[in-house]
């Protein structure tokens, strides 16, 4: 008989995500405001480590960081990838919602996010390929490089056009 063992620190970071229980950072986006841990955020993020070392605590109180220039719920996406490595939001086959969370994985340099986006759109166009293309017999594969370009494409195309 084997045992299987959770995920201990996964877990335990979504519990703080979720409660903010101990936190140190506050974020404000849109009227919404997240309870944070500058050490998950710093040691996870290149944004916030520059941001947070920027903005050095003062004494007991917490760090305020403000964005408005991303919608909150896409925020709240990007925070949630921050503290528990996936991806979930209501419209996430959405492909303005795609595009503006791998414009934030590049903003934010959070590069294992547009990794994981380009891995997912990239699955699924595969099968949208295949389901279309099965009765001619066309199999399609892409490299990371294609998909990498055709996102560049998309972040211009939605530059300044937010989901």
């Amino acid at each position: 008989m084997a045992l299987k063992l959770v995920d201990i620190k996964t877990m335990g970071d979504l519990t703080l995500f979720h409660t903010g229980m101990f936190h140190d950072t506050v974020i404000h986006c849109q009227g919404v405001h997240w309870t944070l841990h500058r050490s998950i955020l710093a040691s996870r993020c290149q944004w916030f480590k520059e941001q947070l070392v920027a903005q050095p605590r003062d004494g007991y109180l917490p760090t305020v960081i403000r964005l408005h220039q991303f919608p909150s719920d896409l925020v709240g996406t990007l925070l949630r990838f921050i503290y528990t490595a996936e991806i979930r939001h209501p419209r996430i086959g959405d492909n303005r919602v795609i595009a503006t969370l791998y414009n934030m994985s590049i903003y934010f340099k959070i590069p294992k996010l547009g990794e994981a986006i380009v891995a997912e759109t990239g699955r699924r166009a595969r099968l949208i390929v295949l389901g279309r293309r099965a009765a001619a017999g066309v199999v399609l594969h892409f490299r990371k490089s294609q998909l990498d370009e055709l996102f560049g494409a998309v972040r211009i195309a939605y530059n300044g056009e937010q989901a």
